[in-house]
């Protein structure tokens, strides 16, 4: 196999390293898009309309040159992202607009029907369909008379919407009733007068693919002769560097237009001594299929949809690549920087650093408590940066050995036995996010351990607590209020243990259970595991300044159910566990105990799963899961078995 290959550095092109690179130009002008509507409080529809304005939307921009201003006649520059946007370029030695965004708009001349799919009709809404005017493959936009939804929600949608269909190649616009819309005939009337009266309904979404308008030769020659410096005025325009690869052997700028959203590259379970090549993007009507290739010439491909993907959001989508052996190689995409080839692209063979391949990892604690020779863990849920395959194996009744592929750890259990004292009354304080907040966990320890007393302003009455879903550590410890939620523990900007004890007329309590981390490493802004952990210290510290005779058991971040498309956000969890137990680990003696509730649920059981939707899209009549992050009620009872295990070991500790 050719080694002979470029490499992909860290997930991200250098464009160093490709000899031929060339500028198409010094700069180009790039379009815009500002949206207004009528009604800003309410969403686009039929009575509360947008304004849709692009940049050069008086279809004029000047040219600045060493000899003047040159006026240019264009049509608007619109932009959907950075990948979707219309710009003013030269490209070999060719001035005009290279045009990345379409821009529909219906005059009631198309081919309307009723759509009569089941599922997608109800008795709130009429729902119509027509032959998409323009070529589409990403099913993301804007409109001006319509929010733009996927297929998904338009399916089960009773509002106003307009979507691209689940059809090739086709459009569905649905009415409220209320809208007077009831039949084709309206529905073409209520177009064409919308075009009529300079209104008409556009649809504007990213162009399948890119045409380059050359400006006419009058304005070539007076760019040609002299040199272009900028542009003057152009609200929504901006100047900036451009820059395009040309083909480099079978390296193309199409490929490059999509190699550019990639974040970051992990490659999973891989096999000692090989190295990975992004070999191809294969494109169809539905989908966008990467293909990556070994140096054992072993195939792994992953695909993502056009129906239900945002393309135009920033923020970091995964594809799973994966072949016949038990590798698995994450592509982190942000899709909003992602341009998708017209055709195929193949054969260039892009080397993946060697920091992309990830060693996996067994995460455990050093030691366990045991309760009369009772426990109960899910070694899947320990594999960082592999799967779930993992097995106890060599249980004594001193350690649990725990093996994935040819590697083993050890966890040390210690008996602490069991007694009656574990129904010794506790005054307990449970603090934290939705886990809690849901209400479950809390109950579930009740009934384990009916002589505990609850403290908390919210929850039910038996087992009260202070959960807010949604929140984390910073918002705790910073926040007055959120998502409905206001905070009792932050006092003059500060969280205070002690006065929000006061405030409530507590007068002790034994133990406080902490249940954070999972929202806060979605935070962007605060989600370092250094901020995060000053955050926690901050509330272990204002709890023990309060009573340093506090035991304090934080939880570890649950694993998500077990899919492959949730591994990114066990493999986030796995290393802020490791942070947590580097940073708060051996400290029992001190009243601070990490429990590992990321071993205790079972990553398959214990989720919400539900019947999926039948249609003749869909003859899979599998259990879906409808909550991947909160875990059934089953999986609330497991946290319960393990806190209230934990809040029998600290009592155990000597401190």
């Amino acid at each position: 196999m050719n080694k002979n290959r470029m490499k992909l550095c860290a997930a991200l092109l250098v464009a160093a390293q490709i000899p031929t690179t060339v500028f198409a130009a010094d700069w180009c002008v790039n379009g815009g898009t500002s949206i207004k509507k009528s009604d800003e409080r309410y969403n686009i529809n039929p009575w509360n309309t947008a304004e849709i304005t692009a940049g050069a939307a008086d279809g004029k921009i000047k040219m600045v040159t060493e000899d003047g201003i040159v006026e240019v006649n264009t049509t608007p520059l619109y932009s959907l992202s950075e990948a979707y946007t219309d710009r003013v370029t030269e490209k070999d030695g060719i001035w005009g607009v290279e045009r990345n965004v379409t821009v529909t708009e219906f005059d009631g001349s198309e081919d309307w029907e009723l759509y009569k799919q089941p599922g997608y009709i109800n008795d709130s809404t009429v729902i119509f369909t027509c032959t998409a005017p323009d070529e589409y493959r990403i099913q993301n936009g804007i409109s001006t008379h319509f929010d733009v939804v996927s297929d998904k929600t338009q399916k089960n949608s009773i509002y106003d919407g307009i979507s691209f269909g689940r059809e090739n190649g086709t459009i569905l616009m649905r009415f409220m009733n209320v809208r007077g819309i009831s039949d084709v005939d309206s529905l073409k009337k209520y177009l064409k007068g919308q075009h009529e009266s300079g209104n008409g309904v556009k649809l504007i979404y990213p162009a399948a693919e890119s045409e380059f308008v050359p400006f006419d030769d009058d304005v070539q020659e007076k760019l040609d002769k002299s040199e272009v410096r900028g542009i003057a005025g152009g609200r929504l325009l901006k100047i900036e560097p451009y820059e395009e690869l040309s083909d480099n052997g079978k390296l193309t700028a199409e490929a490059l237009g999509f190699l550019k959203g990639i974040n970051e590259i992990t490659v999973e379970n891989a096999d000692d001594g090989l190295m990975y090549y992004m070999e191809g993007i294969y494109v169809d009507d539905d989908s966008v299929t990467v293909e990556i290739i070994d140096s054992d010439d072993n195939i792994y491909s992953g695909s993502i949809d056009f129906k239900d993907t945002d393309f135009l959001k920033q923020t970091i989508t995964e594809i799973i690549v994966k072949g016949h052996n038990d590798t698995v190689i994450r592509l982190g995409m942000d899709l909003s920087k992602t341009k998708i080839p017209y055709d195929t692209v193949n054969g260039f063979n892009i080397r993946l650093a060697d920091s992309c391949i990830k060693e996996s990892e067994i995460m455990l604690p050093e030691y366990m408590p045991i309760v009369g020779g009772d426990i109960s863990i899910y070694p899947g849920n320990a594999v960082m940066y592999g799967n779930d395959r993992a097995e106890a194996e060599d249980i004594t009744e001193d350690e649990i050995e725990i093996s994935f592929g040819d590697k083993t750890k050890t966890i040390e259990l210690k008996e602490i036995g069991k007694t009656d004292d574990n129904k010794d009354d506790l005054t307990v304080l449970f603090l934290g996010d939705s886990l809690i907040n849901e209400n479950y966990y809390t109950e579930a320890v009740k009934k384990l351990n009916p002589h505990i007393t609850f403290l908390g302003t919210r929850g039910n009455a038996d087992a009260p607590h202070e959960g807010r879903g949604g929140w984390s550590a910073y918002d705790y410890c910073n926040e007055t209020s959120k998502y409905g939620f206001t905070n009792p523990f932050l006092f003059d900007g500060e969280f205070d243990f002690e006065r929000y004890m006061e405030t409530n007329n507590y007068k002790n309590v034994d133990t406080v259970v902490l249940n954070l981390g999972i929202n806060d490493l979605n935070l962007t802004g605060h989600n370092s595991h250094e901020e995060i952990l000053g955050y926690f210290d901050t509330i272990v510290n204002s709890i023990h300044e309060y009573d340093e005779n506090i035991d304090i058991l934080i939880n570890t971040p649950i694993m998500p159910y077990a899919e492959e498309k949730n591994t990114a956000y066990k493999n986030d969890r796995l290393e802020f566990i490791k942070s947590l137990y580097g940073h708060f680990g051996g400290m029992e003696e001190d009243g601070i105990i990490i429990v590992p509730t990321y071993l205790a649920v079972d990553p398959h059981n214990g989720y919400k799963l539900a019947e999926p939707i039948i249609d003749e899209f869909n003859q899979d009549y599998g259990l879906v899961v409808n909550d991947a992050t909160h875990p059934n009620k089953k999986g609330y009872k497991q946290m319960a078995e393990i806190t209230c295990l934990y809040m029998e070991y600290a009592k155990a500790v000597e401190k």
